[in-house]
């Protein structure tokens, strides 16, 4: 079950031929040595990038989408419960200051708009502007901050980005790169290739 399940995975992915052919005619590289080496490269991240680590997912955050808030004074309410008073006006958005969920007090916020016309229908388009100055469709508001923000401004990151490495996609996808970097002088690189290869080929 096992050699079938490896035939049909190399089958569809040229790199796995490639390499499962180079560590099948590699008298050294046994099995045992490869799943050590693959708990190695999993568990080491070389080249990371540790800022990521602390920075909040917009998943966590309290979001204003300005498809969802229509004209007028209303109450916006998230999935959780907590409310927001605002109201929308063809030119800003305003959010007095409140406490929301009962224990979050957030600031009083004059948010401008920005219409932008389409061109294919010359329908108009509404926009945020945050303080930044940034057009954008969405603000977000992380847990303890007193302001909705842009994605740049509050230092947001998607979760995805935490739990998807995009350097072991790219080497996957580019076989040449990733004999090269197999082979690099660095031992941070080496690994970062050893993982690509271990979790894309074999």
């Amino acid at each position: 079950m096992r050699e079938r399940n490896s035939r049909s995975a190399t089958t569809c992915n040229p790199i796995g031929r490639d390499l499962s052919q180079r560590v099948k005619h590699t008298d050294f590289l046994s099995e045992s040595l490869v799943f050590m080496l693959a708990s190695i490269a999993e568990d080491y991240r070389p080249m990371a990038r540790p800022h990521t680590s602390t920075r909040i997912c917009v998943e966590s955050c309290l979001r204003l989408w300005i498809m969802r808030l229509p004209q007028g004074s209303h109450t916006l309410t998230w999935p959780d419960g907590i409310c927001l008073q605002y109201e929308r006006t063809p030119q800003a958005v305003i959010i007095p200051a409140q406490t929301i969920a009962s224990y979050w007090p957030i600031d009083g916020q004059y948010i401008h708009l920005q219409n932008t016309t389409q061109p294919d229908n010359d329908a108009i388009q509404q926009w945020f502007r945050c303080a930044c100055g940034q057009r954008v469709a969405k603000l977000y508001l992380p847990p303890n901050a007193t302001t909705f923000l842009c994605r740049c401004c509050h230092n947001l990151i998607y979760h995805s980005s935490k739990t998807h490495d995009a350097r072991l996609s790219h080497l996957a996808r580019h076989p040449a790169e990733l004999l090269r970097a197999l082979s690099s002088p660095k031992p941070a690189r080496r690994l970062l290739a050893l993982k690509a290869a271990l979790r894309y080929a074999l």
